[in-house]
């Protein structure tokens, strides 16, 4: 009896969150691995080079980072794994990133991740985004707490957008990982 009490009070805690965070785009990440920035001698940046990138980093905090920085940790640090493998699980939230001098280190914000966890992916990207009249892309809101920002780009991030800033509108966009594949393809 109870084994079973353990059981069924465990439950609630395994389903109270709507959200499971799919697999970074597999695309993308052979597009990347590809394309390292660090290496290219072309004069020209892959399409993803402005992007904000999101590693699980030590003590349960988030690390954004360049594309142009995580190769340099991989050099640096994880040059005895495969490449593609390294992008692959630090991508997918499988690696834990230690670093001191690379990157912005934050904590996610309480409610955004409430937000997050409480809602359908969906009604999240209502929530903070408008439309924009291109295929899987969306402009930030503009009443967004600075704060909430990075945690806001992360939850986006683990579901495969990307978030770049536009110079020109002066504003944040993020769009879909298959927009980039697909123009790099």
């Amino acid at each position: 009896m109870r084994i079973l009490n353990v059981i069924i009070s465990g439950f609630p805690f395994s389903c109270s969150s709507k959200q499971k965070n799919p697999a970074f785009d597999e695309t993308m990440i052979q597009i990347i691995s590809e394309n390292p920035i660090c290496l290219k001698n072309t004069g020209t940046l892959p399409l993803y080079a402005s992007c904000n990138f999101f590693v699980r980093g030590g003590n349960g905090k988030i690390l954004l980072l360049e594309p142009k920085d995580l190769e340099e940790i991989y050099y640096e640090d994880y040059s005895f794994l495969n490449y593609k493998r390294f992008v692959r699980k630090a991508l997918n939230q499988n690696l834990i990133i230690k670093t001191k001098n690379k990157g912005i280190v934050f904590e996610l914000d309480k409610k955004v991740t409430d937000i997050y966890r409480n809602t359908d992916f969906s009604d999240f990207l209502k929530i903070y985004c408008v439309n924009s009249q291109e295929i899987n892309k969306f402009w930030l809101k503009s009443n967004i707490q600075d704060e909430q920002l990075f945690s806001i780009f992360y939850y986006f991030f683990i579901n495969n957008y990307l978030t770049e800033f536009d110079d020109y509108m002066g504003n944040y966009y993020l769009s879909g990982t298959s927009n980039y594949s697909n123009r790099a393809a």
